[in-house]
């Protein structure tokens, strides 16, 4: 009986869940359960520096597992995976009747646009919205997939060694807001862009020194093998946040 009370303060100390901890993790499975999967560039992306340990690692897969989110490193893995999937259950349904319909036998084109039309609802405001939303993600993700390429690392870097040796001006690599550009504020935005590379090419070449630790590791040593992933993954996060910092013009 005098144990009780121990016991009842150590309930109201246990530390929360990490998803009621932190939004970001909320967030998380929130897109998570709408696609049924999660990159781990979108959790290195979002993932709070707080959790850092490996206890709060597992309780977060764990999280992820218990709402059904895979975590996958390519959206192609995922989809084709689906997609193979499918094709079995496809395998397997009866034959469908294709036999025409009376309506099906009509063969005026304007009343086949106008009969095909009217089974489409208009798109409501709220339609209108979802849309751009999903164009504007859909931008997003285009230059977080094109900044992690090593081609882009490359050029960014040829760049910045073209705008030190003369061969290109600042104007051409990115787009200055000032309205009155003086030598000297040309020179100060030169500085900086360069100071900019600079950053690239450094976390360029520590991604670079993750990655190849991470090959080494043999995949069955799974703690080992999902620390070091973790880690050259939040590199290449990192280096993809410095190039889209740049305001590069088109």
């Amino acid at each position: 009986m005098a144990q009780a009370p121990e016991l009842s303060n150590a309930k109201a100390n246990k530390t929360p869940p990490v998803e009621e901890r932190f939004e970001e993790v909320r967030q998380l499975i929130h897109v998570g359960k709408e696609k049924g999967f999660l990159l781990f560039e979108e959790i290195q992306e979002l993932l709070p520096a707080e959790i850092a340990s490996s206890e709060d690692l597992d309780e977060l897969f764990r999280a992820f597992n218990t709402a059904g989110i895979e975590i996958v490193e390519t959206e192609e893995k995922y989809k084709e995976r689906k997609r193979s999937e499918q094709s079995r259950e496809n395998s397997e349904e009866p034959e469908q009747d294709l036999a025409p319909t009376v309506v099906e036998k009509t063969n005026d084109p304007v009343r086949l646009y106008l009969r095909e039309m009217g089974t489409v609802p208009l798109l409501t405001r709220e339609g209108e919205v979802e849309i751009a939303k999903r164009i504007e993600r859909g931008k997003i993700a285009i230059i977080k997939a094109i900044s992690r390429t090593p081609t882009v690392v490359k050029i960014v870097i040829r760049l910045g060694e073209q705008l030190r040796n003369g061969d290109r001006t600042i104007r051409e690599i990115v787009i200055l807001q000032d309205d009155d550009l003086t030598d000297a504020r040309i020179e100060k935005h030169s500085r900086e862009l360069l100071r900019q590379v600079e950053a690239v090419k450094k976390a360029h070449l520590d991604s670079k020194r993750k990655t190849a630790k991470l090959i080494a590791i043999p995949k069955k040593d799974k703690c080992r093998y999902r620390r070091y992933l973790w880690r050259a993954l939040r590199s290449k996060v990192e280096l993809s946040k410095l190039i889209r910092r740049i305001d590069f013009t088109e």
